[in-house]
């Protein structure tokens, strides 16, 4: 990716670092840690389970909450901000 994305000329290795670390910093504290209740198929028996559960707390665009989340710590290049909120394809 790095090769096919990155342009030496233009970019810098702090802007592809910047991007690559922190493009997904919107799912931190997204999920959170429960139980649910799965019938187990060799007793019938219920029986609690690990489970994540979702905490949207701030319901915002996955890439645009992250690119909100960042630039309240640090400001970010118009091309960071643009990789960062269209990381997913658009």
């Amino acid at each position: 990716m790095r090769e096919k994305h990155f342009d030496p000329e233009a970019d810098s290795e702090e802007s592809f670092a910047i991007c690559a670390l922190l493009h997904d910093i919107c799912k931190a504290g997204f999920y959170k840690p429960g139980t649910r209740n799965v019938k187990n198929p060799q007793t019938g028996v219920w029986e609690k389970k690990p489970y994540y559960t979702i905490d949207d707390s701030y319901p915002y665009g996955h890439g645009e909450k992250s690119v909100f989340l960042v630039e309240r710590f640090m400001r970010l290049k118009t091309s960071e901000a643009i990789a960062i909120r269209w990381h997913m394809g658009g």
